[in-house]
């Protein structure tokens, strides 16, 4: 019988290993790191982030099921991708719930470096998240974003954040809305790959349930050239127009 506070692989585990083949849990870190899953509980691991999922290559998927410390974790995943027009990092899972008989707290991070999309500065970081409580009571400080120069260090919390987004509560289901900021790359070298952080942190009553999902969003602060010709030509007709007007009450 495994205990609740066990981490071992279990059947879940390694079935969506085999789904979603990602590496499995223990998976040392790769040197030029990669998407990766961590979990946070007070008292657990000695209070440190474990890396629950490591990704076997850039901007695919990572997944987790398993028990962990105090909570039970189901199809925890993770997804980034690197693009011209949205860069992203993603995170949702299917159910957590808490397994003791009071309140405990389970933080969530997924991370992703190596973006170098879109290739302009500032980007745009909007983000958010939103999901359903299945039992108990959810507190409401639930999420952060961060995005970083700084390339090689797994869920780096110093670079620029939109701040903390606690959550609005509608009936059974929750939102944080969305924040935005703009985010300086390089800042001496706008081409210098960055990284994106998320931070779900999940406080559930006794016996509490919850799923969720998140996303980080990045785009170019710069309209695109098509889209300043559109917007110079369309400044160009209301122009026309007007002196027509003016024209034709003067005649």
């Amino acid at each position: 019988m495994m205990h609740r506070r066990s981490f071992r692989f279990g059947k879940g585990l390694l079935m969506l290993a085999a789904l979603t083949a990602v590496s499995l849990l223990g998976t040392p870190r790769r040197a030029d790191a990669t998407l990766i899953l961590g979990l946070q509980e007070a008292g657990v691991n000695g209070g440190n982030i474990m890396i629950v999922g490591t990704a076997g290559s850039d901007f695919t998927s990572v997944g987790f099921t398993n028990t962990y410390g105090d909570f039970a974790v189901t199809l925890l995943g993770a997804s980034s991708h690197n693009a011209a027009t949205k860069s992203d990092l993603l995170s949702a899972t299917v159910d957590i719930t808490n397994l003791t008989g009071s309140a405990k707290t389970l933080k969530i991070y997924a991370y992703q470096n190596n973006f170098t999309l879109p290739g302009a500065t500032p980007l745009v970081v909007e983000s958010g998240m939103g999901g359903s409580v299945g039992g108990g009571t959810l507190g409401l400080g639930l999420f952060q974003s961060y995005a970083s120069n700084v390339n090689n260090v797994d869920f780096d919390t110093t670079g620029f954040t939109n701040g903390p987004q606690g959550a609005l509560l509608l009936g059974t289901t929750f939102q944080t809305g969305s924040m935005s900021g703009l985010f300086n790359r390089g800042p001496d070298d706008p081409s210098t790959p960055y990284a994106l952080t998320s931070v779900a942190t999940i406080t559930l009553s006794a016996n509490g349930a919850v799923n969720f999902s998140s996303h980080v969003n990045v785009t170019s602060a710069v309209p695109e050239p098509v889209s300043i010709m559109s917007a110079t030509v369309g400044l160009a007709c209301l122009g026309g127009v007007s002196v027509m007007r003016r024209r034709k009450r003067m005649a």
